[in-house]
C-alpha cells in the first residue's frame, strides 16, 4: 500500500476495523464457534497476545472516514473473499456498506484465488482463512514479515524482531518478541 493509496490512511483502515460486527458475523456464519480475535494470531496459539478486537462502532467508523476525507464515503473498488466462507464474505460486504464504504464482491475459485494471493495479484479489500498454520511463528512468518508468503510489504523493525526470535534461546524472549510483533501490528 503506497502513500497514493487511500488505504495509506490509517484512519480510513480503523473506519472498516470499526464497521464490522464481528460479533454478529460469528453468531452467523459459525454459529459462535469462531470467537473473534484482535489480532492474526487465534488466541489458543502459545504465544498469541490475548487482545479484544476493536468493539463494532459505526458512528465511530463514520467519523473516521469523514476526518480522513470522505466524508461521502469511499468507493473501495473490488472485495476478494476466501471461496470457503461466502457466509462471511456477505457479512462484511454488508457491514462496510452502512458508513459508506462501496465495495464490489470479486467472485473467485478457490484455485484462483489462492494462487492469486500467494502471487500477491489480489488488490485493495480481501477477505482470507488460514486454519493450517499451527503456531504464531507460523502466522508472523507467513503474513506479518516481509518475506512471508502472503505478506503484501512490511516492515523493517518487525522483520529484525522476527529474526530475533529466531535467534532466541528462551521461552520469555520468544514471548516478548511476538508480543511485540503483534501489538505493532494492531498499532499500525
Amino acid at each position: 500500500m503506497g502513500p497514493k493509496s487511500p488505504w495509506h490512511d490509517q484512519r480510513l483502515r480503523l473506519a472498516v476495523n470499526y464497521a464490522l460486527d464481528r460479533q454478529r458475523i460469528n453468531e452467523g456464519a459459525c454459529l459462535g464457534f469462531c470467537p473473534p480475535a484482535g489480532v492474526i494470531v487465534p488466541r489458543v496459539m502459545e504465544y498469541a497476545l490475548q487482545v479484544e478486537p476493536d468493539a463494532y462502532d459505526l458512528p465511530k467508523a463514520k467519523q473516521l472516514l469523514a476526518e480522513a476525507g470522505y466524508p461521502n464515503g469511499l468507493d473501495a473498488g473490488m472485495f476478494a473473499a476466501n471461496p470457503g466462507f461466502p457466509t462471511v464474505a456477505d457479512a462484511l460486504v454488508n457491514d462496510s456498506t452502512r458508513p459508506a464504504f462501496r465495495v464490489r464482491l470479486r467472485q473467485m475459485e478457490r484455485a484462483a484465488f489462492y494462487a492469486d494471493w500467494q502471487a500477491k495479484k489480489l488488490r485493495g479489500l480481501f477477505m482470507v482463512g488460514a486454519g493450517k498454520l499451527r503456531q504464531c511463528r507460523d502466522r508472523v512468518e507467513s503474513f506479518i514479515q516481509s518475506k512471508g508468503a502472503y505478506a503484501y510489504g512490511g516492515y523493517p523493525d518487525i522483520d529484525a524482531m522476527f529474526a530475533e526470535q529466531a535467534a532466541s534461546v528462551t521461552p520469555r524472549s520468544v514471548r516478548r518478541c511476538f508480543s511485540k510483533i503483534q501489538q505493532l501490528t494492531i498499532d499500525r
